[in-house]
Parts: C-alpha cells; structure tokens; sequence
C-alpha cells in the first residue's frame, strides 16, 4: 500500500510539474491608449490605412496571436481623428477576414480588432499585402499598410 501511494504522489507531482511547463502565460490586455491628436499646424497624414493581420498556423494561436490581437486592439484606440479612410485584412492561408475601406470610426475599427479571429493555415503574406493593394486600387492620397 505505501509503494502505491508513494507511486501515486510522485505520479502527481509529475502531472503537476507537466501541467506548469504547459501553462500559457496570461494575454497581454490592449493598452488603455487615448488617441492621438495632431498638435497645432500638424494633420493627420494618411487618406487610407488598411492593417494586414497574420492569423496564420506560424503565429501560435495561445502565445502570440493573443498578444498580437491586443496590439492591434491598442493600435485602434490609439489611431486619431480625421477625415481618412481606415479597413483591415486578416489571414491565414486561402481564409480571409476583410473589413473593408470605410470612412474612420473608432468605433467599427475598434470592434473590428476586437472581432479578429485565429485563421490557421499557411502565411501568403504576398498575397495580403496584393489584397490591400486591391482594397487601395483608384484611390487618391497617402496610403498607409500597417502589418
């Protein structure tokens, strides 16, 4: 009976010690940034901002696209005011998420980086980069890519 229980714990302690060697570290909350506001004589410099967002199998879905996801969070309560255009991409492989180029609202572009979801699949970061391109196609003004 002792063999067994001493058995038992050490088999406990190895669960204990596998499950802690596992454990995913917590996400990294978005950034309680208030947005940018362009200093007197400055304007914001872009017509367009379209974010491209790896969601792909090479970006961990429980480390590193959580952390990533809460920058893009941060990045859209940062952005400022203006009269310009803002849309995003997420991918993954042959999977899109598109929210299209529309007129800025912190409010649809934060709900929209809120929303991002884990695609898997491969990483055509090529092909994102052409799709923004498209999104950009008979456009005028200064355009921005964030990746």
């Amino acid at each position: 009976m002792n063999r067994f229980r001493t058995r038992f714990d050490t088999l406990g302690v190895l669960v204990a010690i596998f499950a802690l060697a596992c454990a995913t570290p917590p996400p990294k909350p978005p950034i309680q940034a208030s947005p940018l506001k362009p200093a007197a004589g400055e304007a914001v410099a872009v017509d367009q901002v379209i974010v491209l967002v790896d969601a792909s199998s090479s970006v961990p879905e429980r480390t590193l696209f959580r952390d990533q996801k809460s920058l893009v969070q941060s990045f859209a309560r940062a952005m400022p005011d203006g009269d310009y255009e803002a849309g995003g991409i997420t991918f993954g492989g042959f999977k899109r998420d598109t929210d299209g180029l529309k007129r800025f609202d912190r409010h649809r572009v934060s709900a929209d980086a809120a929303s991002i979801k884990h695609l898997a699949e491969g990483t055509p970061i090529h092909k994102a980069i052409a799709e923004a391109g498209d999104e950009l196609h008979g456009k005028s003004g200064r355009a921005a890519i964030v990746l």
